[in-house]
């Protein structure tokens, strides 16, 4: 049985509805029906009546919540007695890129909060080659990037993978109309600064047409090219999954065009010595499992509006 599990009982109990549950786990409503849905298999009872849009406990989910919260904070509390309280005061510098940043922030730091509310949390989001110079100066405990790889006096691990995928606003390419790289590239395209990852898978795309490569937008944020895409100014090479909510609402689409983008794999590296470094090995555990949510949560999503 899944801890999992059991923290979506408790939180669609408690607040009355998978919506809200998903909302303060950072997951899709999808995803708590499903580990609801599969938490109720394993029992062999029915924990919830579904009346329309909404939600009853049984007599059975009744007798399960008191059992179900006591299992969630028995896990809790497991966890902050097997920390070393050393380890959770101070400042946790992170350095990560742009998609990381989209992805994961909110969540991750409102779970640091509820688990080390001593401890401070400084963001740096940079180019995938400006967080490991910020780790190898100093400036950075903790670094999240494409491409980060151990070196001496380093541990790294890897962490989650992101595919990318062209997209553009449906003012400029509207929902069922085909779109060829030709149409892409009659537009200008907006892109991440010279030597990005991104940067490369998108010129990767390009170059092969044989012909001069569209103007290109350069910005240094994902929020810039998230807002120069959603207004038309041309198509750019995201992650779907960081993009959810626009794709949902229709505001921005993705565009099939072949051949596939080559998408990107994040690991963590950290200093392998000091106290700082339990902390950091457990950050990445959770960025990990947080990671995994949501992209599990993404694909829900997609099965269901598919």
């Amino acid at each position: 049985m899944s801890l999992r599990f059991v923290k979506s009982f408790v939180a669609t109990a408690e607040l009355g509805s998978f919506a809200k549950a998903a909302e303060a786990l950072f997951v899709t409503q999808a995803a708590i029906a499903a580990r609801v849905a599969k938490l109720e298999e394993e029992l062999g009872v029915m924990l919830f009546r579904r009346e329309g849009s909404s939600l009853h406990l049984t007599e059975q989910g009744q007798q399960a919540l008191a059992a179900a919260r006591n299992l969630a904070a028995q896990a809790d509390q497991f966890l902050q007695q097997v920390r070393d309280p050393r380890l959770t005061a101070g400042t946790l510098r992170v350095a990560w890129t742009g998609f990381v940043s989209h992805l994961l922030q909110p969540a991750l730091v409102l779970e640091l909060q509820r688990r080390h509310p001593q401890l401070g949390l400084e963001f740096q989001t940079l180019s995938s080659l400006e967080v490991i110079d910020s780790l190898a100066e100093g400036r950075a405990d903790l670094a999240i990037s494409v491409g980060v790889q151990a070196r001496r006096r380093w541990l790294s691990m890897p962490l989650f993978d992101l595919a990318l995928r062209w997209v553009a606003s449906t003012r400029m390419f509207p929902a069922g109309q085909r779109v060829e790289l030709a149409d892409i590239t009659a537009r200008p395209v907006i892109t991440y600064p010279v030597g990005t990852l991104p940067y490369q898978a998108t010129l990767r795309q390009l170059q092969p047409l044989g012909r001069a490569l569209p103007p290109l937008v350069v910005v240094d944020t994902v929020a810039d090219a998230l807002t120069l895409t959603a207004a038309g100014v041309g198509s750019c090479v995201l992650p779907p999954v960081v993009i959810r909510d626009a794709l949902v609402a229709g505001t921005l689409r993705e565009l099939d065009v072949p051949p596939p983008l080559t998408g990107l794999s994040f690991h963590a590296a950290y200093r392998d010595h000091g106290d700082g470094a339990g902390l950091c090995a457990g950050v990445c555990q959770l960025i990990s499992d947080l990671a995994r949510l949501r992209l599990e949560g993404d694909a829900a999503a997609t099965r269901l509006s598919g």
